[in-house]
């Protein structure tokens, strides 16, 4: 059976260096370090940025579903250096993206392509892909890995790599003769299942179990179901069957009486894994917040295994610092809207297992407000300590000068 999908090979990433903490006011030296690496780069709020399809995709996408703007503030890059073929699959759509968070320190790059006609099995391999080494033919005949083309854009920033995440999109828009995603998953559990995570025994997994792997879903159209599995994720969205053509249809007939024109968010239908639907913005949101999350704790283990100068006052200077980023990070994740794009994000910190490493956050914020109480304390009791031997020493020297 053949199946058309875009894949994306994802990577979130810390651009933090403890020497100079966070910077919030270096955008325009990261947009700079870019372009002198990718001069054919195109930024999204470039003027003629909408003559790219995916900038044209993602502003519509964005326009419509987070007209208010975006949680965390970015910029997004399309680096037109790559554009690859894989091996005898049928690839289209080459790009390699970037979406950077430059008041958080945070980066994150994306390979995708939309291969088609190709079997499960070979979906299975194309999963593999993000770490197994096999290189893809860019135009100029380099040969270079998923992994190699993440280090040469991540490199390009000039500035210290951690804290760096990564995770998989699959985006199903043709499966053989299937016309909605419910038949999909109920007919063939095992298979999307393989996709999904690159497990290439997929024949060998019990029928239930690939069902359960599949229990962490949003859907919102009878013709789209998104799926998330640790860090895997599939989207059915199957924008060629004939119940896809039918919703388009309604939804003219309905903008068409009440609005004129029909919203061309509808008629999207992006060859690069994650446009469609507003799945991207939903995951850098928690991609994002998984990095910080992450570089927090990192950063506060470091701290208590010894990386700290000793000195009071610069100790009190960074807790408080890490307090506040422990404080935002909450405020982001509790303050996730309740509407359907709010689901859809639940579903992925579900996946992602961010739950678990917020409660961490949590504890850590109380043993900081303790640890910091304490440390005031200390800088006061020194201070008194100071004043009462200060005070003692010039009673001393009252006494010992009237003697004389």
């Amino acid at each position: 059976m053949k199946i058309d999908g875009n894949i994306c090979y994802y990577f979130s990433f810390s651009i933090f260096d403890e020497e100079t903490g966070l910077r919030t006011d270096d955008e325009q030296e990261l947009r700079n370090a870019i372009k002198k690496a990718y001069p054919d780069a195109i930024f999204g709020d470039d003027a003629d940025a909408d003559k790219d399809p995916f900038f044209r995709d993602i502003n519509i996408g964005q326009g419509f579903l987070h007209g208010g703007g975006l949680p965390f503030e970015n910029f997004r890059v399309k680096l037109n250096n790559y554009n690859f073929t894989f091996k005898d699959y049928n690839v289209s759509s080459p790009a390699v993206t970037m979406t950077v968070f430059p008041k958080y320190d945070t980066v994150q790059v994306r390979v995708c392509m939309s291969v088609k006609d190709a079997e499960v099995d070979d979906y299975v391999y194309l999963r593999h892909c993000q770490g197994n080494g096999a290189k893809l033919t860019n135009f100029d005949n380099t040969q270079l890995s998923v992994n190699e083309i993440f280090r040469q854009v991540s490199g390009c920033l000039n500035r210290k790599i951690t804290d760096i995440e990564e995770t998989y999109l699959i985006e199903i828009k043709k499966y053989g003769d299937y016309e909605d995603a419910q038949s999909l998953i109920a007919g063939e559990p095992e298979k999307l299942y393989g996709m999904m995570t690159g497990d290439e025994g997929w024949r060998n997994v019990p029928y239930d179990m690939a069902v359960q792997r599949m229990e962490n879903s949003w859907g919102s159209r009878d013709f789209m179901k998104f799926i998330a599995f640790g860090t895997n994720a599939a989207f059915i969205n199957l924008s060629r069957s004939r119940i896809t053509e039918d919703y388009r249809e309604n939804r003219r007939l309905f903008d068409a009486r009440f609005y004129g024109d029909m919203n061309p968010y509808f008629l999207m239908d992006s060859d690069i894994a994650g446009v469609n639907h507003g799945i991207l913005f939903s995951m850098e949101l928690v991609m994002v917040m998984k990095t910080i999350c992450n570089r927090i704790l990192r950063r506060q283990a470091n701290y208590y295994i010894g990386e700290h100068n000793g000195k009071l006052r610069k100790e009190i200077q960074k807790l408080k610092a890490y307090r506040g980023e422990l404080i935002t990070t909450l405020n982001k994740v509790e303050n996730l809207s309740i509407s359907e794009i709010g689901e859809l994000e639940r579903v992925m910190l579900i996946s992602q297992q961010i739950d678990p490493i917020i409660e961490k956050i949590k504890y850590l914020l109380e043993l900081l407000e303790s640890e910091l109480d304490l440390l005031y304390s200390t800088s006061t009791n020194n201070l008194v300590n100071f004043l009462t031997a200060a005070g003692v020493a010039l009673t001393a020297l009252g006494l010992l000068l009237s003697y004389l």
